[in-house]
């Protein structure tokens, strides 16, 4: 019986895009089968897929006309094994790490009442060198709302809209896997809220139900030029906004719902957001003074993104607040 069912997206992707058919392939659990969905790639992202495959049954390269990310993984979706109770959408410049399939079905067999499972991130570089990137340092921890601050999360408790809202620890789909008897009631990816499709589709999941965490690293998740999150900063935060005040104003949210999700979204805005734009000018002081320039004006431009996420979506909240208990700033270090 094929357990899960994984979606590889393909679209000028022919750099990565064997590496992320060999983490599937590398897999302990052995029962998936793998869809890569060309999207119309101009590249052989395609053929390289096919290689790295070496004639594996379980994967299959599908094609269709050019529409974005999310019409990909919603194409990989209905071309899956309907009998496959799980489904989890791998970017292709990512690498899933040994047992993470394995973990995520454990998770998701334990408790019949979670819709999704969902575990952490390192980094990888464009090399395929793994470093604690910041950005999976800052989410290895999981914040919730209260009535008066964000408190750390419990390991044991699910992850929910609240946590969510605070803070996105389910910072690319390839960390998460849900029950496609759940998509299937909640809908698929929405491609008109790309590029944060994912987070919509992890804010629904939310909404849906409570989010098992497993507390281990399952994926890499790879810095590089061509990064979608680094390369439509401006869109990219647009995006974000937008998917948030669609979760918000969803009528499916319970009144205890909206208002774990309405704190929340406000702490983030009065603390989170702050706390990543000092973070990147404090990256960028420590580069110049190791003569980095070119990584410190990347984190200048980190910096100034996270400033207009701020004022666009919070304009008129209080910048004298600190997040509480946040580790120091400068435990983190740009690798």
């Amino acid at each position: 019986m094929t357990w899960v069912s994984v979606v590889v997206p393909a679209y000028k992707g022919e750099r990565f895009i064997a590496d992320a058919v060999r983490s599937v392939r590398s897999q302990t659990l052995c029962e998936w089968e793998l869809i890569v969905v060309d999207d119309g790639s101009p590249d052989d992202s395609a053929k390289v897929a096919r290689q790295a495959a070496q004639d594996d049954a379980r994967i299959r390269v599908v094609h269709k006309d050019n529409g974005g990310v999310a019409t990909a993984r919603n194409h990989g979706f209905t071309e899956s094994d309907r009998r496959a109770p799980y489904i989890l959408f791998l970017d292709q410049d990512d690498r899933l790490l040994p047992g993470a399939l394995h973990a995520l079905v454990k998770a998701l067999n334990d408790s019949a009442n979670v819709v999704a499972s969902h575990g952490r991130m390192t980094g990888l570089d464009a090399d395929g060198h793994i470093y604690p990137t910041a950005e999976s340092l800052y989410l290895s921890d999981r914040w919730g709302p209260s009535l008066l601050r964000p408190v750390r999360w419990p390991k044991h408790r699910s992850t929910t809209l609240g946590v969510l809202m605070l803070m996105n620890v389910m910072r690319t789909p390839g960390l998460t896997l849900m029950r496609k008897d759940t998509l299937r009631r909640i809908g698929l990816f929405d491609q008109s809220l790309a590029p944060a499709d994912d987070l919509d589709m992890a804010l629904r999941l939310a909404m849906a139900g409570p989010i098992a965490y497993v507390d281990r690293v399952v994926l890499c998740y790879r810095m590089h030029d061509a990064n979608v999150t680094l390369t439509h900063g401006l869109l990219t935060d647009d995006a974000t906004v937008r998917a948030y005040k669609k979760a918000l104003s969803s009528p499916t949210l319970s009144y205890a719902q909206r208002e774990e999700a309405r704190r929340a979204y406000m702490w983030q805005g009065k603390h989170v957001d702050r706390y990543i734009f000092w973070r990147y000018i404090l990256w960028t002081r420590e580069n110049i003074r190791n003569g980095d320039l070119l990584p410190a004006a990347k984190q200048i431009r980190h910096a100034a993104m996270a400033k207009v996420h701020y004022l666009r979506a919070f304009p008129g909240l209080p910048w004298s607040l600190d997040l509480p208990n946040a580790p120091s700033i400068m435990e983190d270090r740009i690798v």
